[in-house]
């Protein structure tokens, strides 16, 4: 199994595994050690969607970091994926993107997490940014996509934990590739070395759970594998002989809690952020520089569009459609907008696109003071540009369909929404 494996030693990068060892104060042979895992946040630095109770955010893994490290010794790692990969973005989307790695990066650094993983994702968008995240963590980067597979050098004999990262090469992605692989010798190198040292290894990878699976039959002694999947959190360990594998699921909606005796790990704890973790100061600070950015990059202005009918905003319906433009009024679309506002999310074009009224068009929302009538979420959100209706109501029907619905209510923003349910809640003719 050939992979891009790559790590770093104490106080400085090499290529090798950054070693970690408590306080003296809070030494493994004295105390258990707990490992907060989190990441792979897919750009998604805030919980985003319609369904109650949302949860994830770097705002409240922040509150979770803090409350760990009160219990005491406390390593924190953050996986790879920070944002999306290159190839899928839009000219805007990379310019947001690079934000949000920055960010990421640079809550790394604030909350001092002892891991920042970067993987294939952040390598798409060129060397410059790799180095970036590195030096805006504090040097915390472990890049698993960079360096020669067969250098693993050790640094501190007196570690307690060796941390790795690695990724595959693409042209072995697919999982039944990569579980019939032969062996990787990095990884090999790796394991022995913290094996030799009497650290634990724990080896995080961009691979998959049948990856994951495959290391860990090949490297027995690796003590923890942490791969990378969609969807929730790993809510129990598989453990294949005495390896852990456990993944934080990805858009950073969970983390993970794993604490470590001196035999190894004995317990996992998911943690989903919900809204019972307060925003802590330092992940806001974080979050707040980092809209500060957006606002000034004004992305919204660079947005394409189209040419399509005249947009006339919701006040206009309401001479022939009274009775649903106040079922309309009362619902939560009608102060979609100013719900972004409130959150500090009203220049970024992630949330507006869906909060505001014909973003893509040439004649839809420009700003709350150019077009108060389109902000929010308004009648013509759902029905289409009502311009050539008012003129011939008759003549010009208005876009009926259900399937609008799906395109704000996605999976990833929405995940329980049902239209039959959701429909009872804007009922009208």
């Amino acid at each position: 199994m050939r992979f891009w494996c790559w790590a770093a030693a104490t106080l400085g990068i090499v290529s090798g595994g950054l070693h970690w060892k408590p306080q003296p104060s809070q030494s493994l042979h004295s105390s258990l050690t707990r490992i907060v895992i989190s990441g792979h946040f897919n750009g998604s630095l805030e919980p985003c969607g319609c369904t109650s109770p949302m949860i994830g955010g770097i705002r409240r893994l922040a509150t979770l970091i803090d409350q760990e490290r009160e219990q005491g010794s406390t390593l924190v790692l953050l996986t790879p994926g920070s944002v999306p990969s290159a190839s899928n973005a839009s000219s805007i989307g990379l310019q947001q993107n690079v934000m949000k790695a920055e960010a990421v990066a640079e809550f790394a650094q604030e909350l001092r997490c002892d891991v920042l993983g970067v993987g294939p994702d952040e390598a798409s968008y060129g060397q410059g940014l790799v180095s970036e995240i590195s030096q805006l963590s504090g040097n915390k980067a472990l890049n698993g996509v960079q360096a020669s597979p067969s250098q693993v050098i050790s640094t501190s004999a007196a570690s307690h934990f060796l941390i790795g990262c690695c990724s595959p090469p693409p042209q072995m992605q697919s999982n039944s590739q990569v579980a019939s692989s032969g062996d990787d010798p990095a990884i090999t190198a790796f394991a022995a070395k913290a094996k030799e040292n009497g650290e634990a290894a724990i080896l995080i990878t961009t691979a998959s759970k049948t990856s994951a699976e495959r290391l860990a039959q090949l490297h027995p002694s690796l003590s923890l594998i942490i791969y990378q999947s969609l969807g929730t959190a790993t809510q129990s360990p598989e453990v294949v002989g005495k390896t852990w594998l456990v993944s934080p699921g990805d858009l950073g909606r969970e983390a993970l809690v794993v604490t470590y005796s001196n035999n190894g790990p004995v317990l996992l704890k998911p943690v989903p952020l919900g809204p019972d973790f307060a925003n802590a100061k330092k992940g806001t600070e974080v979050m707040d520089d980092y809209l500060h950015q957006v606002d000034q990059a004004q992305l919204l202005k660079l947005w394409p569009r189209s040419k399509t009918i005249h947009y006339v905003g919701s006040k206009a319906c309401l001479s022939c459609h009274r009775a649903d433009f106040n079922r309309w009024h009362s619902s939560a679309h009608s102060h979609a907008y100013l719900d972004l506002l409130k959150q500090g999310h009203g220049l970024d074009p992630d949330c507006v696109k869906c909060h505001v009224t014909g973003l893509s068009s040439t004649c839809g929302f420009l700003s709350q003071s150019k077009t108060p009538q389109l902000a929010n979420v308004t009648c013509e959100s759902c029905h289409g540009p009502g311009g050539a209706h008012i003129l011939n109501p008759k003549w010009a029907k208005m876009n009926l369909g259900t399937k609008v619905c799906v395109t704000c209510h996605t999976q990833e923003n929405s995940p329980n929404f049902n239209f039959a349910t959701y429909w009872l809640k804007i009922k009208h003719h």
